[in-house]
């Protein structure tokens, strides 16, 4: 997971992970992890 600023942004506004991806894309010749992040409503 490249994008460590997104995330914590991602959390602060209540958004949690709820998987990984793992090898999921090739970047400049590595391999990155994606994150799966999701809001939960309610009510």
């Amino acid at each position: 997971m490249s994008n460590t600023t997104a995330i914590r942004l991602y959390e602060k506004m209540g958004f949690a992970k709820e998987g990984e991806f793992i090898r999921h894309r090739k970047i400049d010749g590595t391999y990155d992890n994606a994150l799966m992040m999701a809001r939960f409503l309610i009510d």
